[in-house]
């Protein structure tokens, strides 16, 4: 077994410089994106493309109820044109990678990147992949993805030299086999609730953890009223360029969410990925947890700023 370096220093560095998500957490999103938004057109356009009684809220999580089936007949032709939507949610790259790249191992033209930078093309009029209120609703559900460490990096595995297991370069072992953004380790110490794996602590018990139950909305306004937007928050050129940016920037906090993880032994079911047992830090928890509210402070901004860009005054 091998510790991958790192550790409470890392996680410290990285939520002090700015460093998803269940339904509570794109909820949140939704609402501090909602609050943010300074361009009255920017309203104007989301307002007209969501139904009366939705919300930005409520549209980041389409993406997701769509996945439990169909229920109009807008997600009957949304699944009818995108049968392996689910795939549109995250791309896995190895987690110590700084860049996104299109042709890295992990990546894939349909990746959340990708898709992404899709529905933001098709926002801007030029192009008819989705319907304008599709994209908006995959869009926002797609911000909030990517600022959920483990739905842009990844664990590549093998075994060591000591019969255990380790993390490894996937470009530099061909036996590396994917832990598939953390679903694959499972974390029974720590974790209330028992056995569970990493990427879901990471979608769930992580906001549960930074929000200390408030409703999305109270911990919304929370987070735009308290945690400072640092200047990296911003994004840098046209707007179909942010989406590699967020990445990237998310790539770092993925290698901290993989730092001082300890891996055990490997299991299998037929026809079933492989798991492996993975032991946390001491500090893991409040760690994710401080890491998860600058990540959905970031994500809520970033929509913002990216609806305000597609749509200016």
């Amino acid at each position: 077994m091998k510790r991958i370096s790192g550790g409470l220093c890392l996680w410290l560095m990285l939520a002090s410089q700015a460093l998803a998500w269940g339904p509570k957490g794109h909820q949140v999103v939704g609402f501090a994106a909602d609050i943010r938004m300074s361009s009255a057109r920017a309203r104007r356009e989301v307002r007209h493309l969501l139904k009366r009684s939705e919300t930005l809220a409520d549209a980041c999580t389409w993406a997701d109820r769509v996945k439990g089936g169909a229920f109009d007949d807008e997600s009957r032709a949304f699944l009818r044109d995108n049968p392996k939507h689910g795939d549109f949610h995250f791309v896995d790259l190895e987690h110590t990678r700084t860049s996104y790249d299109l042709h890295a191992i992990g990546a894939r033209p349909d990746d959340v990147v990708q898709m992404l930078t899709t529905c933001i093309i098709v926002l801007q009029g030029h192009s008819t992949r989705f319907t304008p209120r599709v994209a908006l609703l995959l869009l926002t559900h797609y911000a909030g993805d990517i600022h959920q460490p483990l739905h842009v990096g990844a664990g590549y595995i093998a075994r060591s030299a000591g019969d255990g297991f380790q993390f490894v370069d996937p470009a530099g072992n061909s036996s590396a086999e994917e832990d598939r953004g953390g679903n694959s380790l499972i974390i029974t110490p720590l974790v209330p609730g028992g056995r569970k794996n990493l990427h879901a602590f990471w979608d769930g018990d992580a906001v549960e953890r930074t929000s200390h139950g408030a409703s999305p909305r109270s911990f919304a306004r929370n987070l735009v009223r308290v945690v400072p937007v640092e200047p990296s928050w911003r994004s840098n050129g046209a707007p179909e360029t942010w989406a590699e940016q967020w990445a990237a920037d998310t790539l770092r906090r993925a290698n901290a969410a993989y730092s001082g993880i300890t891996l055990g032994e490997r299991h299998q079911k037929p026809g079933k990925p492989p798991e492996w047992d993975a032991t946390l830090p001491s500090d893991y928890l409040d760690n994710a947890a401080a890491v998860a509210r600058i990540q959905l402070a970031k994500a809520g901004f970033r929509l913002a700023a990216l609806l305000d860009s597609i749509w200016p005054d």
